[in-house]
């Protein structure tokens, strides 16, 4: 029987070849579908994932209680109980499949005020019900899969994803080259995404026949309310982070229009793989936070790893926003054409709004693991309120950087600081007044260094998109390195750090 540790070693292993791959298809990708089909298809591709990515709303934080209520019988082999969960989750699945598809349905009505094209693209109508389809049949599949996450052998589930993925790169690409269809495109999409949850499905059963061979038995009425209120205590997160991730596009595509949804997807599609390896990162830290946070009762020792962590954290997120801002322009001209790339101002609110996120990393990992959701709650909920409100606003004065800069300005007025309050208040017992100062002399350290290195990476000489990428890939790399090292040589954090990557080479 494999131990935890070799389970999460192959989960980590197969999430990062995840990632890479999915980085790379989806590069590649982007770039074929712009040079196949018009600008246009771009943007409803980009605009339909956002609309039917605000349904996923529907499942409530399901997923996250399901798992949550199998650890316990995984860990005892108690296979009747998973059974009878599993058979209560399918129930609620179908209905929330249910919930899905007709709130999709609702919204075609209104897909004529929300798709802002130049001019009309035929079976507009058609793309938005394939894609509705798409969504609504993930949940005929996921009671089951959610087992094997939870007995940590996901690492089996994201083997199929990978294959499933290359497969359908692979048959998109030859629809788009040869035929230039963006009806087959979604087809193909949809057909061997079904294929792969059927396949997943068999690798579930595979690994628990017992969901074939133990009739469930319904859950206690009791245990069916301690679900539903696991659910309510995650919903104010789930509804608060669909709404920030999902309605800029919405809003670009209302007042800037759909083309422009499908530019700005281009550089969302980078910052999210960026995001997807950070997640990585700190998803694998939590663990040892937690542990840090429990034996602990003074909260020194995990304020001090809540500082180096801070730290490391500052490096992978300057050093990724600063590439995104320095690099993306000869990176989308090379890759899509002069025409999509966004203007600088743009793109450094983009870089800003990724900045001020994910420079949280730190926090949301202290948070998940020191168990306030209820004390914070509420946080990301008022956050989500102040950007629609800011974004309609700005939106209508700026366009696509108001819209943008609008996001930003909805956690800085306010989860930027309630958050670490509440955080510093319960987990380390001192005022949060140095963890704000540090926090505004890193955001002005940042802007500044990122200002240095973009302007010398203007200035270098011209060559061809390529080359100017690569010289400016190489420079952009040196000045920030030598800038992150002038700013943290002297602190102890860095010290340990050092000290930790230099054991960790020598092993």
């Amino acid at each position: 029987m494999e131990s935890r540790t070799q389970k999460a070693k192959k989960n980590i292993g197969m999430s990062v070849l995840q990632n890479m791959i999915n980085l790379g298809i989806t590069m590649a990708g982007r770039i074929v579908f712009a040079r196949c089909l018009s600008s246009s298809y771009f943007g409803i591709n980009g605009l339909f994932a956002n609309v039917l990515g605000m349904l996923s709303i529907a499942d409530l934080g399901m997923t996250t209680a399901m798992m949550y209520r199998m650890y316990k019988p995984l860990a005892e082999n108690d296979q009747e109980k998973l059974a009878s969960l599993v058979s209560f989750f399918r129930k609620v699945f179908l209905i929330i499949a249910a919930v899905v598809f007709a709130v999709g349905i609702s919204l075609i009505p209104f897909l004529k005020y929300i798709v802002n094209l130049p001019s009309d693209i035929p079976n507009l109508y058609v793309f938005y019900f394939l894609n509705l389809i798409g969504t609504t049949m993930s949940y005929f599949f996921i009671y089951r899969t959610i087992l094997v996450t939870a007995d940590q052998k996901n690492y089996l589930l994201v083997r199929s994803s990978i294959i499933f993925k290359i497969i359908t790169f692979v048959l998109q690409m030859v629809v788009l080259i040869c035929l230039k269809s963006y009806l087959g495109y979604l087809i193909i999409q949809i057909s061997v995404s079904i294929v792969n949850n059927l396949y997943q499905n068999h690798i579930a059963l595979k690994l628990y026949p017992f969901l074939r061979n133990i009739k469930p038995v319904k859950l206690p009425v009791n245990e069916i309310k301690s679900i539903f209120i696991d659910i309510k205590a995650l919903f104010l997160y789930r509804i608060s982070s669909v709404i920030q991730s999902n309605t800029d596009s919405i809003l670009i595509s209302i007042f800037v229009g759909t083309i422009t949804v499908g530019y700005y997807s281009n550089y969302t599609a980078i910052t999210v793989n960026v995001v997807a390896i950070l997640n990585m990162i700190f998803n694998n830290l939590k663990a040892g936070v937690g542990n840090k946070v429990a034996m602990d009762d003074s909260g020194d020792d995990a304020y001090k790893l809540f500082r180096t962590m801070e730290l490391f954290n500052y490096w992978l997120v300057l050093g990724s926003s600063i590439a995104i801002f320095v690099l993306s322009a000869p990176f989308m001209e090379l890759c899509y054409g002069s025409e999509y790339v966004l203007s600088d101002i743009v793109v450094f609110a983009i870089v800003l709004n990724f900045y001020v996120n994910n420079i949280r990393q730190t926090m949301w990992a202290y948070r998940e693991a020191t168990g306030i959701f209820k004390q914070t709650q509420y946080i990301t909920m008022v956050t989500a309120t102040l950007n629609v409100v800011l974004s309609i606003i700005f939106g209508n004065l700026w366009g696509l950087f108001g819209i943008i800069i609008a996001t930003v300005l909805a956690k800085l007025l306010f989860a930027w600081w309630r958050e670490p309050q509440i955080l510093f208040g319960v987990c380390f017992h001192r005022n949060p007044i140095s963890y704000y100062t540090t926090y505004i002399i890193r955001l002005l350290y940042g802007v500044l260094l990122g200002g240095i290195v973009h302007f010398v990476c203007r200035h270098l000489p011209a060559f061809n998109v390529l080359t100017t990428l690569i010289l400016n890939t190489i420079v952009a790399a040196v000045l920030t390195l030598a800038g992150l090292l002038l700013y943290s040589f002297r602190q102890e954090e860095f010290k340990y750090l050092k000290g930790y990557f230099l054991k960790g080479l020598k092993k």
